[in-house]
């Protein structure tokens, strides 16, 4: 019993940090706003790059020496027309969205939600894109990279959706096909996603302490400007 509840305890730190009000943060209105900006820029570079690897992957399917694609059920060109076509749009609603065309928060929060379900679902179509010879998870752990270490997943009840979305994508499309994946790459997606948490996590205790920083400072100046001294330099 004492085990659990120590555990607990440690597993609580780790979600939540030496934070005294993680929620009073996360509604703090000058962190939510810096983190949507933030996020908008984040997944318009994401949209345009994949644009990019899509296109040059187009350009390789029609190359004289390319090599036959490992799973040829889905044509190797559909599927980067597929990744092109969403991202396209993508990127020229969050073009919109940066110069003012929505500003309601709430929206602008789910769009930057549902670019990244979406992206971490269609990294799995990647697997039918690969080449006779390349690697298999390549273009895969590519998107996943881009998708899970760019933006900053201040929430985690998006966060774990979205890997469990792109978890049960990638089985049931390797089920489906039956294609074997060797132990080595097994043990390789394993290590990705621990270093993905780490560097998530990270990146997250890092954004609400500056946030925790900014509201400290906040608060100060408006006790002083309250009080008569005046706004702190």
């Amino acid at each position: 019993m004492r085990f659990v509840i120590y555990l607990r305890k440690h597993v609580h730190k780790i979600f939540h940090g030496p934070f005294g009000d993680i929620q009073a943060i996360l509604a703090d209105p000058e962190f939510r706003k810096r983190k949507i900006r933030d996020n908008l820029y984040a997944c318009s570079f994401i949209s345009c790059l994949l644009c990019i690897i899509a296109l040059t992957g187009v350009i390789g399917t029609y190359a004289p020496n390319a090599a036959g694609a490992v799973l040829p059920a889905i044509n190797a060109t559909a599927v980067y027309g597929i990744i092109f076509s969403v991202n396209v749009l993508f990127f020229a609603g969050f073009y919109r969205c940066l110069h003012g065309a929505v500003r309601n928060e709430k929206i602008l929060e789910n769009l930057v939600y549902i670019f990244l379900f979406i992206n971490s679902s269609l990294a799995c179509l990647t697997f039918f894109s690969t080449q006779d010879g390349s690697s298999f998870f390549f273009e895969y752990l590519l998107m996943l990279i881009l998708v899970y270490l760019l933006p900053i997943y201040d929430n985690l009840k998006v966060l774990f959706p979205i890997v469990a979305v792109n978890l049960v994508t990638t089985f049931a499309v390797i089920a489906m096909t039956g294609h074997q994946i060797a132990w080595q790459d097994q043990y390789d997606i394993v290590l990705f996603y621990l270093v993905c948490l780490v560097i998530i996590f990270s990146r997250r205790h890092l954004a609400l302490a500056f946030a925790q920083i900014r509201m400290h400072l906040r608060s100060s100046n408006e006790e002083s400007f309250t009080s008569g001294a005046g706004p702190m330099s």
